[in-house]
């Protein structure tokens, strides 16, 4: 792989990646009823409207109910399909392009579904590079609780520290009742953090195992 092509797959990788994140965020906000007028949740509604609100339409044919709006009462459904279909396509779209890039082929379907779905980065191969969805799922929780617990210190009263706690609310929230008190002390973000990582490895050696399965 020459500079050209390596540099061309930096961007290619990142620019999916980054807007596969914020898909992420969009699915979540939507599916938490965050507060609609958030900064953040404009932010990514602003970001992802003009892809995931098309794809939306099919799955909310009903008008939004009246009353307090919010991210899940200004989209009529509690999850959006959309973002979760764009998803899965730019991912496959990402794998497509970058074996044509470098091999000007397409990748084979195996492959192809089992890098978009389960792979860890082997950073000594182009395809392998590419990070499945679901170790993308488990980055995003373990960024947001990361995110959370430096804002809860510097901007404890920033909006976007409330939004990220309700981002993380699902997974902190069991590891919290698991604990005994401490007297106002929350360790549940290393709780979440260490689950994460546990999960991580398990997929990790699943994703071995399915791959000497496949034969790839």
């Amino acid at each position: 792989m020459n500079p050209l092509q390596e540099i061309a797959r930096l961007i290619l990788n990142t620019g999916v990646d980054l807007y596969i994140f914020i898909l992420w965020l969009r699915f979540v906000l939507q599916a938490m009823g965050a507060d609609f007028y958030n900064p953040l949740s404009q932010f990514t509604v602003q970001a992802t409207r003009r892809l995931v609100d098309p794809l939306d339409r099919l799955f909310q044919p009903k008008a939004p109910p009246a009353g307090v709006i919010n991210m899940r009462r200004h989209r009529p459904s509690r999850w959006s399909f959309g973002a979760l279909i764009l998803i899965v396509l730019l991912k496959l779209l990402q794998i497509t392009l970058a074996s044509f890039l470098v091999y000007k082929q397409q990748p084979p379907a195996v492959l192809t579904a089992y890098l978009a779905l389960l792979n860890f980065p082997n950073y000594g191969d182009v395809l392998s590079a590419i990070r499945g969805l679901l170790p993308m799922l488990v980055n995003f929780y373990f960024y947001a609780i990361i995110a959370g617990v430096i804002l809860s210190w510097v901007a404890p009263h920033n909006p976007s520290t409330g939004m990220i706690f309700q981002i993380t609310e699902p997974v902190l929230g069991p590891c919290r009742r698991l604990l005994p008190s401490l007297g106002g002390l929350d360790l549940s973000p290393i709780i979440a953090i260490l689950g994460l990582q546990i999960l991580e490895i398990l997929l990790k050696h699943s994703a071995v195992q399915v791959a000497s399965l496949l034969g790839l």
